[in-house]
C-alpha cells in the first residue's frame, strides 16, 4: 500500500467502484436471467451488493486518503480480488440446497463481520475529524480490543458469505484474505505505525 503518498487517486477509485458494481450487476443478471432462482440466490446477491456498497463508502468516505492515495496497482488488484470473490461465491451458492436455519447463522456471521469492519472505520474517521487528534495514534472504539479489528471483520464477513454458498470451495476466499492480511497488509501497516514511537509500542503491548 502506498502509504504517505498524496498523489491524486480519483480515477483509480472510480475504476474500482465501477468495476465492483459491474461485477454485482453481471452476477445478478446471470443468476436471475433464467427466471429460476432460490432464496439463497437472492441472499447471496444482496450480500454481494452490500459488499459493493461498503467498498464504495470505504474508498470515498471512510478513507479520504489524505495521506494514502489509491494507486492503479491497488485499484486493479483489489478490483480483481473483490470481483472474483463476489462472482465465485454467488455462482457456487446457486448450486446449493434450500435456504435453512443454519444459513441464518451464516448470514448473522456476515452481518457481524460487516459491523466490525465498517463501524470500526467509522469510529476512527469521526475521531480523526477532531483537530486536537492530529498526529496521534488511534487506539479507541473497537480498535481498543484488537489492533486490526477491521481486518478481522473482513475475514468474518467473507467466511460467513462463503459458508452461505454451502460450497466448501468458497472458503478459499477468506483463507486467501487471511494470508494476505497476515503476511502482507498487517506487517506493512505495523511498520508504518512505528512512526508513533512509544505510543505504538504501548498499544502493541496492551492490545
Amino acid at each position: 500500500m502506498n502509504r504517505g503518498s498524496r498523489e491524486p487517486s480519483i480515477l483509480p477509485k472510480t475504476v474500482l467502484t465501477l468495476s465492483t458494481w459491474a461485477s454485482v450487476c453481471v452476477t445478478g443478471y446471470l443468476t436471475f436471467d433464467s427466471g429460476c432462482f432460490s432464496i439463497r440466490d437472492v441472499v447471496l446477491i444482496q450480500c454481494a451488493s452490500t459488499v459493493a456498497l461498503r467498498t464504495t463508502i470505504a474508498i470515498w468516505v471512510l478513507f479520504k486518503r489524505a495521506v494514502t492515495a489509491v494507486t492503479w496497482e491497488e485499484s486493479i488488484s483489489v478490483s480483481f480480488f473483490i470481483n472474483f470473490n463476489l462472482g465465485l461465491i454467488a455462482y457456487m451458492g446457486s448450486q446449493g440446497p434450500a435456504f435453512g436455519l443454519v444459513d441464518v447463522g451464516f448470514l448473522a456471521m456476515y452481518l457481524f463481520g460487516s459491523y466490525l469492519n465498517t463501524y470500526s472505520e467509522f469510529q476512527r474517521m469521526i475521531w480523526k475529524f477532531d483537530p486536537k487528534n492530529k498526529g496521534k495514534l488511534y487506539v479507541e472504539g473497537l480498535f481498543a480490543y484488537s489492533r486490526h479489528i477491521n481486518y478481522f471483520g473482513d475475514i468474518v464477513l467473507y467466511t460467513g458469505y462463503a459458508l452461505l454458498s454451502r460450497n466448501w470451495v468458497s472458503l478459499v476466499v477468506p483463507l486467501i484474505m487471511y494470508l494476505g492480511f497476515k503476511f502482507m497488509h498487517i506487517p506493512d501497516l505495523e511498520k508504518y505505525l512505528t512512526k508513533y514511537g512509544d505510543d505504538f509500542e504501548e498499544y502493541k503491548k496492551n492490545v
